[in-house]
């Protein structure tokens, strides 16, 4: 019970670089670069490593394993540091805490165990080249691997478990970046001289054997690299060796400076910048390193990129799609009254851009509306600005000048715009749905719930996601050879009618296509039906007539909002194509394309008290009496 109260009833508080920086923005912003970085070309060394046949002898499968554990090391202290930011609540449960440890120390004591079997691959491959392949046939290289793993899991597991087992009564602020051993022993309410000596011990056991037996390799291959009478053959052993040395200096230095050094040497800050050294700037140098210093690795890239576009397939590609534009034959085509429909989306267009406009003036310039709620219905008019103009002023354009074509880069543009903005509004709707129902729910907490870092959240989840899915979608779509007809029986580029003109089995793609449009449209709907029938249950149980009115109001142009787009987007997306035509399309792509976009910010503002009022307040500063 009393260890329940003293550790596991609440948790630490990560006191990180962050927190003491002068500029924290920009280094959040560094620390979230870096990061991207060691995905990113991990994941490509990873990738080529495992696709090239040539890639597959011992020294590039070590190199794997090291791209697996750097992409694992990044990604268990970064995300974490980078959310605790954003959300402004440095705290990591105890669990948690345990989990992390357990990690760092699994995968940072399987790489210094690991590099030193590099270091040994290195020596047999140039002191003893003959026996290259016995010594270090796939079987051998396996074991390497599985001992590096096992070897530093059960060292993590013992640490991990008699490290949090000490009672933690004291500050629960962890001056450290992540859980490490010796911050967190700060805080024990307990005798933990031995165990931090202990610790010392099996530091100075995992750090030095390796890191005697890399010596020892390289002193014998500088060695025989010196005695080589080929300029070529020292060249490519001094690069392979330099690069792994680099990687080896890097680890090992910010390692046993952690672990080794006493810590009377070294201040809590320094720890700090360490511990970014080796969890993040490290795992995004090595592969780096490694590949921009090594030929083979990035002749392979080179070879992976000529697959992806060879020659047979980009002129096919180029005679088939890129040679031509298509031809978007929109609604203005098939009507019998052209002028009249093109000056009637003129209109909704010009009152989507003023309306639009206007709203987003208002809630940026009247205090009173910055708010969570009108921080995410500006967002909401920003998207159904960039939507209406994505698509509309290329249709008038069409029509004036008579001609309808569209370009293969124009189309695939389109296609991203429409795909981000609408995946992105799709998700902030829910967004907003759950605004009103903590709102509504639960007031008490509404500025807690919804403070400032939390609604930018949502904001950029909603178009980070978006754009990724639009990014994936667009580039497989415009993947296909178009050798059929170039005319697009549609207002825009979107998937359903563009697949139409491919040359190729597409029914997989429209397959997923349809998966992923039930799995992007049907939660964010479950969540707004979710949130509104609490809301729909609080405001009915409300005493104050006036403030069951406002949140009816508020709440009902919501939903009304929410109808037009979602009903128009599950037509277009998962409704089978077999139950509608082109037709329909067309008269549904004016829907959610121009008539939304015009219609939200009068649905919001006409019936919003608050709104008119702002825009009152505005017009009363323009026409002031002194100006006037």
């Amino acid at each position: 019970m009393e260890f329940w109260n003293s550790t596991l009833g609440s948790s630490f508080i990560l006191m990180d670089i962050l927190n003491e920086c002068r500029s924290p923005q920009l280094l959040c912003a560094t620390i979230a670069a870096l990061y991207m970085l060691a995905l990113t070309s991990n994941g490509l060394l990873l990738l080529a490593i495992t696709v090239d046949v040539q890639l597959h002898v011992p020294m590039y499968l070590l190199l794997r394993q090291l791209s697996l554990m750097d992409l694992l090391f990044a990604s268990v202290v970064t995300p974490k540091t980078l959310m605790n930011y954003i959300r402004e609540e440095n705290t990591i449960s105890f669990g948690g805490c345990a989990f992390q440890m357990f990690m760092i120390l699994t995968i940072g004591g399987a790489e210094d165990i690991l590099l030193a079997f590099m270091a040994y691959d290195r020596y047999v491959a140039i002191c003893q080249p003959l026996n290259y392949m016995v010594l270090m046939r796939p079987s051998i290289c396996w074991l390497m691997v599985a001992t590096s793993w096992i070897i530093a899991f059960l060292n993590a597991l013992i640490h991990t478990s008699y490290t949090m087992h000490f009672p933690f009564c004291m500050s629960r602020e962890i001056s450290h970046l992540l859980c490490e051993i010796p911050p967190l022993l700060k805080l024990a309410c307990a005798d933990t001289s031995k165990y931090e000596l202990m610790v010392y011990m099996m530091g100075v056991m995992f750090l030095l054997p390796p890191m005697a037996a890399i010596l020892a390799s390289y002193t014998f291959v500088l060695g025989a690299v010196f005695h080589m009478s080929s300029d070529k053959g020292k060249q490519k052993a001094l690069v392979t060796c330099s690069s792994h040395l680099t990687v080896v200096v890097m680890y090992y230095g910010a390692v046993m400076f952690m672990y080794i050094l006493p810590s009377s040497y070294h201040s809590a800050q320094q720890d700090n910048i360490i511990s970014i050294f080796y969890t993040v700037v490290t795992p995004a140098l090595n592969p780096l390193i490694y590949s921009l210093r090594n030929k083979e690795v990035m002749r392979t890239l080179h070879k992976l990129v000529g697959r992806c576009i060879s020659s047979q397939t980009l002129m096919e590609f180029w005679n088939s799609t890129l040679g031509s534009s298509f031809i978007l034959m929109d609604i203005l085509n098939g009507c019998r009254s052209p002028q009249l429909l093109c000056a009637t989306i003129a209109a909704l267009y010009m009152i989507a851009l003023n309306s639009n406009g206007l709203l987003l003036l208002a809630i940026t310039v009247d205090v009173q509306l910055h708010v969570p709620m009108y921080l995410l219905l500006s967002q909401l008019s920003l998207m159904d600005l960039l939507f209406a103009s994505v698509v509309t002023p290329q249709t008038l354009v069409n029509y004036i000048r008579e001609e309808n074509t569209i370009s293969f880069g124009g189309c695939a543009f389109q296609m991203f715009m429409i795909l981000t903005i609408g995946g992105a509004e799709d998700l902030l709707l829910a967004f907003m749905a759950y605004d009103r129902y903590v709102a509504i729910c639960q007031p008490l907490n509404y500025m807690v719930l919804m403070r400032p870092r939390i609604c930018w959240l949502m904001v950029a989840t909603s178009w980070i996601m978006a754009s990724l899915n639009a990014l994936i979608l667009t580039s497989y779509t415009m993947h296909f050879p178009f050798c059929m007809s170039r005319e697009i029986s549609h207002l825009l580029c979107e998937i359903p009618p563009l697949l139409k003109l491919a040359c190729a089995d597409t029914s997989k793609y429209e397959l997923i296509m349809y998966m992923l449009g039930v799995i992007f449209l049907l939660p964010p709907i479950a969540a707004i039906l979710a949130s509104y029938t609490f809301v729909l249950g609080a405001v009915f149980h409300m005493s104050s007539d006036k403030g069951k009115q406002k949140a009816l109001v508020t709440c009902s142009s919501h939903l009304t909002v929410v109808g037009m787009y979602y009903g128009a987007a599950m037509f277009m997306y998962i409704l089978p194509s077999s139950y509608h035509s082109p037709q329909q399309d067309n008269i549904i792509s004016i829907f959610y394309t121009i008539i939304t976009p015009a219609l939200n910010p009068l649905i919001y503002s006409l019936r919003n008290k608050e709104v008119i009022g702002a825009l009152h307040r505005i017009m009363g500063r323009c026409i002031s009496s002194q100006r006037l």
